[in-house]
């Protein structure tokens, strides 16, 4: 599984109604938002994007037959993790 997740971007208000994304590691303005309930989905993006690498890795490994017993629950935990954070469920 290729993991390129070493991204940790951090959701948060300008204050005028408006979401900030900011890279924790550079302090980094990453994205400005319209609205601020949409930072959480954007700040989740580079999370995503490795659940989705991981589903198709796991999709590559069913196909071919390589799948091991414990395989499918930590991708399945991987995305879901992903999925709640871009709904703004888990803090960071």
């Amino acid at each position: 599984m290729k993991t390129v997740h070493a991204k940790s971007w951090h959701a948060g208000s300008t204050g005028n109604h408006q979401g900030i994304v900011i890279d924790e590691e550079t302090g980094r303005t990453v994205a400005v938002t319209h609205d601020a309930k949409d930072g959480p989905l954007v700040a989740a993006a580079p999370e995503l994007l490795d659940a989705l690498r991981a589903l198709c890795d796991f999709a590559n490994a069913a196909l071919s037959g390589t799948i091991h017993d414990d395989t499918l629950h930590v991708y399945e935990s991987k995305a879901r993790a992903a999925i709640e954070r871009a709904e703004g469920q888990l803090g960071r």
